[in-house]
């Protein structure tokens, strides 16, 4: 997340750190305001302005939106973080180096002004990973003849994780220890809110031959916990103990049958 930015981060301890590699490819929604008529070097307001122009009306605004949602071409900001020839291209730009960054595939699933201040928008935006929301307001000032950048960026959703469910650094600090454990999104409710997860319920038997590494079939699964909505298969089945306490995670995918052995993702040990 841009250091100017705020809203929701997903911070994972312990066992937990492991799913992370699996959130990657979550998508995101953010609440962006954006100020059009001038452009920063750093397409947010910490950087200096390079470039002015004319304040766009809304009926202009509103027809360019319409360029800007579905499948789409990115080029992220020479200030980002991403990798141009093994070097952050951060750092290149902080170096006066003159270089091209590659255009990433990119999906707007939903871009949306909430209102119309002029110079300022603000825009409830609904985007794929690796979507740069100080690219998106760059185009869509250039896209209305006009430029644009971030003012202000607040991060609502990541996947299925909510700001409003979030903790503040304030809560944290205040009441910290037992009470952040108790607010921590762990057991099935973490696994339902993971895409590409099936989940399954073991009992303490089949749990603890599973946490020892044992062969696993999948017809001792039995039948998940829900059905997965949707036509795309699963590709992790989680097991879960009797306490609801993640047990291991096996690889899906393919073509599962009954007599099928399961090949073990991770073995997770059982918390006191």
């Amino acid at each position: 997340m841009d250091k100017f930015a705020s809203g929701l981060m997903l911070v994972f301890a312990g066992q937990g750190t492991r799913f992370v590699q699996y959130l990657s490819n979550m998508d995101k929604r953010y609440h962006a305001t954006i100020e059009f008529g001038k452009e920063t070097e750093t397409l947010d307001p910490e950087g200096e302005v390079i470039a002015t122009a004319e304040i766009p009306d809304g009926s202009r605004l509103e027809e360019v939106l319409s360029r800007f949602r579905g499948d789409l071409d990115q080029v992220p900001p020479k200030y980002s973080a991403v990798h141009v020839d093994g070097q952050r291209a951060y750092k290149r730009s902080l170096k006066g180096d003159d270089f091209d960054i590659p255009s990433r595939r990119i999906v707007i699933h939903s871009l949306e002004i909430r209102d119309w201040n002029p110079p300022r928008g603000d825009f409830d935006i609904h985007c794929s990973k690796g979507t740069y929301i100080r690219s998106l307001a760059r185009d869509l000032g250039l896209a209305a003849g006009s430029r644009a950048y971030v003012e202000r960026l607040q991060r609502t959703t990541v996947g299925e994780f909510h700001l409003d469910e979030a903790l503040t650094l304030d809560e944290i600090r205040e009441k910290g220890g037992e009470w952040v454990i108790d607010q921590m999104i762990c057991g099935s409710d973490l696994i339902r809110r993971i895409p590409g997860f099936q989940l399954f319920q073991a009992d303490s038997d089949l749990a603890r031959r599973i946490r020892l590494g044992k062969d696993l079939y999948f017809r001792e699964l039995g039948a998940p916990l829900i059905e997965r909505s949707g036509d795309s298969p699963p590709q992790i089945f989680a097991v879960m103990d009797e306490y609801d306490q993640l047990a291991a995670l096996f690889q899906a995918g393919g073509d599962i049958q009954p007599q099928t052995r399961l090949t073990y993702r991770g073995v997770f040990h059982k918390l006191s």
